[in-house]
């Protein structure tokens, strides 16, 4: 990885993080394209490029999602119990969507892709639900197992291992404070990343198609730059949410999505 191309990736980590911490939705959805983006044009295997940049998004995610809740950690302000239980499933769920990923084309995994990016678009321009009390609907964690084992393998197979995933499920499902129930998504999510780092390793170990800088399916290098920009710019992200709507930019956002997404599902 030459000097240019590491401030690319901490560019792109830079961008992503401040998107995520400002609009809500980032992480994946970007990254995956510009790792991909990279991996071709540094002379990955096509057969493999897309795994590499999936399970390298899947690191990256991690670290961001540990970073954005370690305050409300030191604070104790997590239910750990739900956030535990179902952070476990979700990552035995990335667990098998790596696992599925890892036997899949890579052609096969971008039309994957190209749909969690169009999602996101969607996603971006749903308007965030306010309520005068802050809290959730009741219901039982049971009914979220299923839906959460989902989530990971979703997460798994398109590299997007994010809270915007995760936090339906909280807020449909338990009866606590929305406030809480953010941060437990934060740390499910950030369990549900690690477990498809784990796959994306162990079924990537090996591969004939891998150069040199990947283990198994995961480009811990790459990842590191892009890793620091994301971390840094998701706090001047969420300062922006504070100070405005950015209705405008979440139109240009999901704009942009979309293209992304119809170029990587028919070119």
């Amino acid at each position: 990885m030459g000097f240019l191309e590491a401030l690319l990736l901490l560019a792109a980590g830079g961008l992503s993080g401040l998107l995520t911490g400002w609009l809500g939705v980032g992480g994946g959805i970007i990254l995956v394209p510009v790792f991909y983006s990279v991996l071709h044009e540094a002379g990955a295997s096509t057969l493999v490029a897309m795994h590499i940049a999936i399970g390298t998004s899947m690191l990256v995610a991690v670290v961001t999602s540990v970073a954005g809740i370690s305050t409300p950690l030191k604070e104790k302000q997590v239910e750990w119990r739900p956030a535990l239980l179902l952070g476990g499933v979700g990552a035995a769920g990335a667990l098998v969507g790596s696992a599925i990923a890892a036997g899949l084309e890579g052609s096969t995994l971008r039309k994957v892709v190209a749909a969690a990016v169009i999602y996101g678009a969607i996603a971006v321009l749903s308007p965030r639900k306010k309520g005068k009390k802050e809290t959730v609907a009741s219901g039982s964690t049971p009914g979220s197992i299923g839906m959460i084992a989902a989530c990971g393998v979703i997460a798994s197979l398109a590299g997007v291992a994010e809270v915007f995933l995760v936090i339906p499920v909280f807020l449909s499902t338990l009866g606590i404070p929305l406030k809480k129930a953010v941060i437990a998504a934060g740390l499910t999510a950030a369990m549900i990343g690690a477990g498809g780092v784990i796959g994306y390793v162990i079924f990537g170990w090996g591969n004939e198609f891998l150069r040199g800088g990947s283990v198994g399916f995961v480009d811990f290098i790459r990842a590191l730059p892009v890793a620091v920009g994301s971390v840094v710019a998701q706090r001047a992200g969420a300062s922006l949410a504070v100070k405005s709507q950015g209705s405008t930019a979440r139109k240009i956002y999901a704009l942009l999505l979309v293209v992304v997404g119809i170029d990587m599902f028919f070119f």
